[in-house]
């Protein structure tokens, strides 16, 4: 039985479809197709843990004493005028530290409500722009549910998700934040590179592999900005994944911020998924302070913090996310 699922034309020019083998076979002969490939499965990757530290890390040039108070130092108007879509597992948007800021935009995954069933996301979410936990306190947040209950996706649902941002959104005032990964998937890897054709600043997990992430997608993909993780104690991340496909480093253990379960929720995570919003919202807080996308990759690597992360190999760079 031959069906269209998605038909991907915003930058990323494909397909994804349900089809015999007969209409594959017809398929695979087409000069314009450039390649076919079967569906799988992205992850979003965080685990359980507990301490918060990670605003205070990415507002310091040294890292604060375990027995100090934790201090961060931002722009009170970090965030202005910008949207940060969460590509994830949704956001509990009542969540009152969002402050009415956060907004629902679309949900990928059929036949699922639009809340978050996880958890994944209202995290994320809430370490890039909430109230309390969040980097770019005044930035606007969109749910792009592409995750279920289990934190899972598709990638064809994932890249839907992608694509979806490219059609609706202004790149000019728009960050992605994308906590999410999986073994390499080129039609994934071509979905983020063509966003950030498109003017999109993408802010992509390394992913919890303890592995090169020039092996996962879309960490590896040319123009994501991939981050992996740190700890209090300014060491690697154990789980993080390394190597020249990483672009930065962010707070990744033990991170508190919003959850589900009520509207003032909130636990510990870790793993690389809670590096990502930091960063993702140090580039919105340099985009409302008007650096220019062309500039922004560019300004985020000169102005963090060198050298000071201690356990990765040679190859991944040493530098931690500042927010100036």
């Amino acid at each position: 039985l031959n069906s269209v699922k998605y038909h991907y034309k915003h930058g990323f020019k494909g397909m994804a479809v349900n089809m015999d083998d007969l209409t594959l076979a017809k398929v695979r002969r087409l000069s314009n197709v450039k390649y076919i490939i079967p569906d799988g499965i992205g992850y979003g990757s965080a685990i359980q843990r507990n301490a918060p530290w990670g605003l205070s890390r990415i507002s310091h040039r040294n890292r604060q004493s375990k027995y100090e108070t934790p201090e961060y130092l931002y722009d009170s108007n970090a965030g202005e005028g910008i949207t940060i879509y969460v590509v994830d597992s949704g956001i509990n948007t009542n969540h009152t530290d969002f402050g009415g800021r956060a907004t629902w935009g679309v949900n990928k995954i059929a036949g699922t409500p639009d809340i978050d069933e996880h958890g994944h996301g209202t995290h994320c979410a809430g370490t890039a722009g909430s109230n309390t936990y969040g980097v770019a306190k005044k930035a606007k947040l969109v749910a792009v549910k592409v995750l279920n209950s289990r934190n899972q996706g598709t990638w064809s649902d994932i890249i839907a998700g992608v694509d979806w941002v490219v059609e609706n959104a202004n790149p000019a005032n728009s960050i992605i934040s994308f906590s999410i990964g999986g073994n390499a998937y080129l039609p994934m890897d071509d979905a983020i590179n063509y966003a950030y054709e498109s003017g999109f600043f993408v802010s992509v997990a390394a992913m919890n592999d303890n592995r090169d992430a020039c092996l996962v997608s879309p960490a590896r993909a040319k123009h994501s900005f991939t981050v992996g993780g740190s700890d209090i104690d300014d060491n690697k991340y154990l789980g993080s994944n390394w190597g020249r496909c990483v672009s930065i480093l962010g707070p990744a253990v033990d991170v508190l911020s919003t959850y589900i379960g009520s509207n003032n929720a909130t636990t510990y995570l870790t793993g690389t998924s809670m590096a990502t919003p930091h960063i993702a919202g140090i580039a919105a807080t340099f985009l409302s302070q008007g650096t220019k996308f062309a500039d922004l990759k560019t300004k985020i690597l000169n102005t963090a913090t060198k050298n000071a992360i201690n356990g990765f190999d040679p190859d991944t760079p040493n530098l931690l996310g500042y927010n100036g």
